[in-house]
């Protein structure tokens, strides 16, 4: 009995045993799984972190990233602020420039204009002054030369006139009287001669020379020379009869023949001359006039040429002082 109550208690104690072991078991599978989820969250937060450095380390390379580009950009928008602050400062140095050069200019052309006005009225005044003394058809000639004027051979015909007894007329004028005679006789002369084609080449203060034919020809210059000296003699004398001038008579001469014409003298001084053997013989006929008491006397070589010629007196055979052959010449 005692030993059967002893191997009961053995097995008791042997169960008691087992299950403090497995109470033991337990609490270290217990602990076992409480180190186990210890472990899984260690690792788990080892993962975290892992992450949390992979994500930082990506975020500082982007940051990096970002930054080089910033400070490229950065660099690039100070590079283009300091173009284009040159740019605008070229820009503005430009306009002010071009500004001032536009005022000049603007100035410049002003002036231009000012100076090309009075260039106009220079060459104007150049022109009437020269149109006066030389006539309008020599002052255009002349103007248009690029080179002096050259001599040229033409045949022209001549005209002298002269104011018949000028001195005795004018001996008790005044100067200005002497000047408003000359221009009351000359003036409807001039006027003459230029609506016939002619141009007055000289005045010698009681008288003139006219030319028909220079600088060029205008047809029957002979002709225009002879209208001109009836429509002369003519207005003269109606002037004398209405007593718009003392009583003037004249004398005039008409030739017809080759002449050189071309400018005379230096680069000091020139004139535009015409020369040669018939204009001394237009000025000889002239002074015929007085031999033959008459007014107009024409050369054979003139009379020849008229169109509508008055009615023929006759030829009268002259010797001309300096010439040696006799003239053949009408008086009327």
């Amino acid at each position: 009995q005692r030993s059967a109550e002893h191997d009961e208690l053995s097995e008791q104690a042997i169960e008691i045993q087992d299950f403090e072991t497995l109470a033991k078991l337990r609490a270290q599978l217990a602990e076992f799984a409480q180190d186990r989820l210890e472990l899984e969250n260690i690792e788990r937060e080892r993962n975290l972190l892992a992450q949390d450095v992979r994500i930082t380390e990506l975020t500082l390379k982007a940051r990096e990233e970002e930054l080089v580009k910033q400070s490229r950009l950065r660099k690039a928008l100070i590079g283009g602020s300091v173009f284009l602050a040159t740019f605008l400062v070229s820009i503005g140095f430009l306009y002010s420039t071009k500004r001032k050069d536009h005022k000049k200019l603007t100035l410049a052309y002003r002036n231009l204009d000012v100076a090309n006005h009075r260039l106009g009225q220079v060459e104007k005044r150049i022109k009437t002054l020269l149109n006066q003394q030389v006539s309008g058809d020599v002052a255009s000639e002349l103007l248009q030369s690029e080179t002096d004027h050259p001599s040229k051979r033409k045949y022209v015909c001549i005209m002298f006139l002269d104011i018949r007894d000028f001195t005795p007329k004018v001996e008790n004028m005044t100067p200005e009287q002497i000047i408003q005679y000359q221009n009351d006789v000359f003036g409807s002369m001039i006027e003459i001669v230029d609506r016939n084609k002619g141009i007055i080449n000289q005045f010698m203060g009681d008288g003139f020379m006219a030319t028909f034919g220079v600088p060029k020809s205008r047809g029957n210059d002979c002709q225009h020379a002879y209208n001109a000296a009836v429509e002369i003699i003519e207005i003269i004398k109606n002037k004398s009869e209405k007593n718009e001038i003392t009583d003037t008579k004249l004398g005039i001469g008409l030739h017809a023949g080759d002449v050189v014409t071309g400018n005379v003298g230096t680069d000091l001084r020139k004139q535009y001359s015409i020369t040669g053997t018939t204009v001394i013989l237009a000025s000889r006929l002239e002074q015929l006039n007085k031999e033959y008491g008459t007014q107009l006397i024409l050369s054979g070589e003139v009379f020849e040429k008229l169109e509508n010629p008055p009615e023929n007196q006759g030829y009268k055979v002259v010797q001309v002082k300096g010439v040696s052959e006799q003239m053949q010449v009408i008086a009327l």
